[in-house]
């Protein structure tokens, strides 16, 4: 199965980039369906990367809310890969196509070691996430 890359933010300036990998299982149901995923992120002057398993039913749930505050520019939603708990972060539009994404990146799961982090994208940089998001759930 070949890679897919969700990005949110700017490749040049702080990002989240999920590179969707390997299907995963976490039980026999169909619902339970996963992605092993490499998690990079570059926030100021801090970069790195932690392995995630992300649900897909966690991504059509991005990929619904991104398009909601893309075409609606107000509210806020929050996103956990609740698999292993190595990431989470909250994206809130301010009405005006500015979009705060804030949230936490653990080191391996149940770690007290976090990087809490803030930045903002344009509004328009939902509709690139939810079509890398698309793209990906298309070859599931």
């Amino acid at each position: 199965m070949e890679a897919t890359l969700v990005r949110l933010g700017n490749e040049d300036g702080n990002h989240i980039f999920l590179e969707l990998q390997e299907e995963y299982s976490l039980s026999s149901r169909k619902s339970h369906q996963a992605r092993v995923s490499l998690v990079e992120f570059v926030i100021g002057k801090f970069g790195g990367s932690v392995k995630a398993i992300i649900g897909l039913a966690d991504l059509h749930k991005l990929l619904e809310n991104c398009m909601y505050l893309y075409e609606n520019l107000t509210g806020h939603f929050f996103f956990l890969d609740a698999a292993n708990e190595i990431f989470e972060f909250e994206l809130s539009g301010d009405g005006l196509g500015h979009i705060k994404v804030s949230g936490h990146i653990y080191d391996s799961p149940g770690s007290p070691s976090k990087l809490d982090f803030s930045f903002a994208i344009d509004q328009t940089q939902l509709k690139v996430v939810a079509d890398d998001l698309r793209k990906a759930l298309a070859t599931q």
